[in-house]
């Protein structure tokens, strides 16, 4: 059972050991293996249930005020409309979550994993993902939505994008409403920036679409790369020493100052 936000805030207020706050379960591959690399070091990755009761620990962090801490965040679609400036103190990912942060490191890596003819239905398959998530941009952008409720969709399920297309299927388009088109100039710096700005989520998707229901259904004994293989991947080329521009460098850098470590 997930403790409320007033429960946390009174056991910080009780604490002593300096505390590292993110997100929680999606993120969990990546502050493991930073725990590893900090090693016997006392800092504490304190994993909240998700951004808004992060957000909302930060907003009381004056109650556990003795406490050294650092709050560190995805930007989610704050990457198109900018950080509120009360948040301006908590670290954010620099593209949309963390897990884009960690393809931008692995990119080409991933991306090597596939033959020629996966690359060609990976891209289609992010041209329409591209297409879609524009739209969805758009109503979050004018205001028509406050919350899109990306949580809800995954392009593994076959109700959603068929399991051998590359297309959303209509009845997934239905339920979602979308009444407008995105302008031009939007789709435009999704298909240029997709790395950063395309839910992360939905990145590793694609390739696991590719993976499981193209690769797999063409040769069962194909192999075929979970989540957490990609992100390790990622992750792995992320942290090497000589990588010092990767985006797993920029945290581990921040969280090596913030603690002197």
């Amino acid at each position: 059972m997930e403790m409320t936000v007033n429960e946390i805030v009174s056991t910080l207020t009780h604490s002593s050991l300096p505390t590292i706050f993110v997100e929680g379960k999606d993120d969990i591959i990546v502050y493991r293996q930073f725990e590893k690399i900090f090693g016997a070091r006392k800092v504490d990755f304190f994993r909240c249930n998700g951004r808004a009761t992060l957000l909302e620990i930060f907003k009381r962090k004056d109650e556990f005020a003795h406490l050294n801490t650092h709050f560190i965040a995805d930007k989610d679609m704050w990457v198109f409309v900018g950080i509120p400036a009360e948040y301006q103190d908590v670290f954010f990912t620099q593209g949309y979550s963390i897990e884009n942060d960690l393809f931008f490191d692995g990119q080409y890596l991933v991306n090597g994993l596939l033959d020629s003819d996966e690359i060609i239905l990976k891209d289609e398959i992010l041209h329409n993902v591209i297409q879609w998530f524009a739209s969805e941009v758009e109503l979050y952008i004018n205001g028509s939505v406050q919350d899109n409720h990306f949580s809800e969709v995954s392009l593994l399920n076959g109700n959603v994008m068929g399991f051998k297309d590359a297309c959303f299927t209509q009845t997934f388009l239905n339920q979602r409403n979308i009444a407008i088109l995105p302008n031009s100039t939007l789709i435009t710096d999704i298909q240029e920036n997709y790395i950063s700005k395309l839910r992360g989520k939905f990145l590793f998707q694609i390739y696991r679409k590719v993976f499981e229901k193209h690769r797999k259904a063409l040769n069962t004994k194909a192999t075929v790369y979970s989540t957490a293989q990609l992100f390790d991947l990622c992750l792995r080329e992320g942290i090497k020493s000589e990588n010092l521009d990767s985006c797993m460098m920029r945290i581990l850098t921040e969280i090596k100052q913030k603690f002197v470590i």
